[in-house]
């Protein structure tokens, strides 16, 4: 960053980051805004070229490819966008958003665009026979899944979401998780879930990665994740979001919108380390490595909280009762949220 009388700061975007995606598995990608979560999942898709490392597909070095391997290699791996507006042309039909991805690669001909999109709206949920209309004509919740069908276009088995559901209505978020889903079980597709609401990561997600300052802080399954959380910072993200660790301590980290590089090198030691209660000395001097410490659960901290530990770290509205019951028990749902839970699938409020 420079600027008259500034002195020049370089930040990295993303370092170090390790991330393997199974064949069919969701790996959800959390951490706030600024955190390296989008140019993390551009990096993979060769939208951005990164300075240094590997992106490995099916044992193939994506940064390698060139030209016609290139976008060969394009056809197995696709996106969703976060805003379904602009990711779009307005002046494009329906039908013809969904048939782009054929066009570009010379792939059949009018006829059988034509047929293979309407099968495609249909699977994601639109009538075919709204296939000419154009994008003003549909809602945002619409419109994502008319993307997502021109993900699908190309039958492929990795599809990088960044954040495809933060920008709709709650009422139509689920309807869109079910549906990536449904996909899911149905194609076998892996995802790339990228985004900041770790409800909808812990509903969809397999495994799960915590991002902050470019850097992965931690990494685990979903149950890992959100039953024994050991990093300050996904405690942190824990106790500050609506999840079943709703907390308000005077030890919570600062918030997530304050800027969490002010006023410290990132260069040296834990980027954490200004925001975290467990900070001592050496996470100045000496940043942590990302280190398994059982169970498949790597986690960079010199001081990661042990299962107890991430229990009684918070308390819910200052009383006794201790998140450490979800840890052990499971958390108790009843009704209508009992029922999404079993199923697997989101229940969407009723709109009118």
């Amino acid at each position: 960053m420079t600027g008259r009388g500034a002195a020049r700061r370089t930040v990295q975007a993303v370092a170090d980051v390790d991330i393997a995606i199974g064949e069919g598995e969701t790996h959800g990608l959390v951490g706030e805004s600024g955190s390296g979560k989008s140019t993390t999942g551009r990096i993979l898709l060769r939208l951005i070229e990164p300075d240094a490392g590997t992106v490995t597909f099916r044992g193939e070095d994506l940064l390698a490819l060139q030209g016609v391997e290139l976008r060969q290699m394009r056809r197995h791996v696709q996106l969703v966008y976060q805003d379904p507006f602009s990711s779009v042309d307005p002046r494009y039909r329906a039908r013809d958003i969904v048939a782009e991805p054929w066009t570009i690669h010379g792939l059949y001909d009018r006829v059988e665009r034509r047929r293979r999109a309407d099968e495609l709206l249909a699977r994601v949920g639109i009538d075919p026979s709204q296939g000419d209309r154009r994008p003003a004509s549909f809602s945002g919740g619409q419109l994502q899944r008319i993307g997502i069908a021109r993900a699908l276009a190309l039958e492929p088995s990795l599809i990088v979401c960044d954040e495809p559901v933060s920008a709709l209505d709650v009422s139509v978020q689920g309807q869109i998780l079910n549906l990536l889903m449904d996909l899911k079980r149905d194609l076998g597709i892996a995802y790339l879930f990228i985004a900041h609401d770790l409800a909808v990561v812990r509903h969809i997600s397999d495994r799960v990665s915590v991002m902050y300052a470019g850097r992965i802080v931690e990494t685990g399954t979903r149950d890992q994740l959100f039953r024994a959380a050991s990093h300050p910072y996904t405690l942190a993200l824990l106790a500050a979001t609506g999840t079943d660790r709703r907390a308000s301590t005077p030890e919570t980290p600062a918030s997530a919108t304050d800027d969490p590089l002010a006023g410290i090198d990132s260069s040296i030691g834990c980027a954490f380390r200004a925001r975290c209660p467990q900070a001592q000395a050496v996470c100045a001097v000496e940043r942590p490595e990302l280190i398994d410490r059982g169970g498949d659960h790597p986690v960079a901290c010199h001081f990661p909280a042990t299962v107890a530990t991430s229990a009684s770290y918070a308390r819910v509205d200052g009383d006794d009762s201790q998140v450490g019951e979800e840890v052990d028990e499971g958390h108790e749902q009843t009704g209508d949220d009992a029922d999404a839970h079993d199923e697997g699938r989101v229940q969407s409020p009723q709109s009118t």
